[in-house]
């Protein structure tokens, strides 16, 4: 088998390995009016299933990470998927929202540090060119995800309950865990000295070239989710639309982050950095002030495609920005803490909307979205080094 076959290999089962990922964060969002029903919980209340999703990666990603960096990446990443298996094939046990919160964060946890892990370690197998578009194939997993697993997980449910995503996610991570050992190489991440804690924290947490990919992910990605971790009820009560329409727009807005996920791989090669972060701000600006505008009035995908491009062409950018600003040695370090920042940001705006929610609706979400993500332009102007340039 060729050096290309092997490698398309490779990223095919760790797409599958973020789609199992992917869909265990964003399935919920889809479904938040049915699990509120059948969990005998207020809907004000179901949007923490998505805060405590965000909560355990931007809390245990870091935290784990830096606990396993003398273990090789390769046998810690197929260790960390099958315990990923596990604990979904529980969630969908759950019989309570408590039960189910406890699992999202432990479910949360384990998606962080496999993230931080297998992007860190694609920088170190491919060059500073195709790293940028490994990493982006990988998270095409998680649009992947968006495109296939949530708005047919929203269809299955109506036969089968809300169980049955959440065993479907069992069953990827299960399989694709297992296929890890075989087709990741010996160079996938070797096992790395573990920094004091005062060098740690200068050389990651506190690194001012650092702080802005974080800052700027915290608010540029996470913005949007003040809006999409309520977009299911949106779609339904604000646009009106009936459950197979709000499917097939879900579908549709998957289809656009799978564009913008592909892009956020190409852009910055193209166009430099710089300018690549500042159209995917403004594409989310753009589409989210639309959905206020329009306040259902037009079809919704016309200002969520935008959206979705450009809040999905960030997360492969800034990953990679996180990961070349840093020594090679905490590559893993800054990718765990850029993952705790994208996750960061998705808690923070949950809790933004579930408490916008609770006091005035759903009519401002797009608003405060937007805000939130036009906040991340300053971060744009600023210098970095390492990132491929036009």
């Amino acid at each position: 088998m060729s050096k290309n076959a092997i490698s398309a290999v490779m990223m095919t089962v760790l797409a599958a390995t973020a789609f199992s990922a992917g869909l265990s964060e964003f399935i919920v969002i889809g479904l938040l009016g049915q699990m509120a029903g059948e969990l005998d919980a207020p809907l004000s209340q179901m949007g923490l299933l998505v805060t405590a999703y965000a909560a355990g990666i931007a809390l245990g990603a870091p935290l784990l990470t830096r606990m396993t960096l003398s273990l090789h990446a390769r046998s810690l990443a197929v260790g960390l998927m099958l315990l990923f298996a596990v604990v979904s094939a529980a969630s969908a046990m759950a019989s309570s929202l408590a039960s189910l919160l406890a699992l999202r964060i432990v479910a949360g946890a384990i998606h962080g540090v496999y993230f931080s892990i297998a992007s860190a370690s694609l920088s170190m197998i491919f060059d500073e060119r195709r790293a940028p578009i490994a990493i982006a194939l990988m998270f095409s997993g998680l649009t992947l995800a968006m495109v296939l697993g949530v708005p047919l997980g929203m269809l299955a449910t109506a036969d089968y309950g809300w169980q049955a995503p959440f065993q479907a996610i069992a069953v990827v991570a299960c399989v694709s865990g297992g296929l890890l050992q075989f087709v990741l190489p010996e160079s996938f991440g070797p096992a790395l000295p573990v920094p004091r804690g005062s060098a740690l924290l200068r050389s990651t947490l506190f690194n001012p070239a650092l702080i802005r990919p974080y800052c700027f992910t915290v608010l540029a990605f996470g913005g949007g989710f003040v809006f999409f971790s309520y977009v299911e009820p949106w779609l339904a009560h604000v646009a009106a639309l009936d459950v197979g329409s709000v499917a097939l727009v879900l579908a549709m807005v998957g289809g656009g982050s799978l564009v913008g996920n592909i892009l956020g791989g190409i852009l910055p090669g193209q166009l430099g950095l710089q300018r690549a972060l500042i159209i995917a701000v403004l594409l989310q600006c753009v589409g989210l002030a639309g959905l206020f505008w329009s306040a259902g009035s037009f079809n919704p995908i016309v200002f969520l495609l935008p959206w979705s491009f450009g809040a999905f062409a960030t997360a492969p950018m800034v990953q990679t920005w996180a990961i070349v600003e840093a020594e090679q040695a905490n590559a893993r370090l800054s990718a765990s803490f850029n993952v705790s920042a994208f996750n960061l940001g998705l808690a923070l705006s949950s809790f933004i909307a579930t408490r916008q929610v609770a006091l005035n609706g759903m009519a401002y979400l797009p608003v405060t979205a937007a805000l939130m993500v036009a906040l991340a332009l300053p971060f744009c102007f600023l210098r970095t080094r390492g990132v491929p340039a036009k």
